[in-house]
């Protein structure tokens, strides 16, 4: 699992591990319906969106691309594409 362009995360326990820090910060993540997807045998690209609501009750909001490479029914690569300028932007900014 790859942000961007930071060096990927490699191996289950290293992927949870950060996925449980990231959500023990928060009172929830809201996903969003699927806007979007792209499949091309292995391939697949998903538009996300996603809110983040902190433990004040702020959320923040990020929309990303997903490129996920699959062999059988896993995801062996995924790296994910955002704008650093916009992510995580308060939902009270977008209105």
């Amino acid at each position: 699992m790859q942000e961007n362009s930071r060096s990927p995360r490699r191996g289950r326990e290293v992927l949870l591990e950060h996925e449980t820090n990231a959500l023990a910060k928060l009172q929830r993540m809201d996903t969003h319906p699927v806007q979007i997807h792209l499949v091309d045998g292995d391939y697949v690209v998903i538009r996300w969106t996603f809110d983040a609501v902190d433990q004040s009750g702020n959320i923040k909001r990020l929309h990303q691309l997903a490129l996920q490479k699959w062999r059988g029914d896993r995801i062996i690569t995924e790296q994910f594409f955002y704008d650093s300028a916009t992510a995580w932007i308060a939902v009270d900014q977008l209105d």
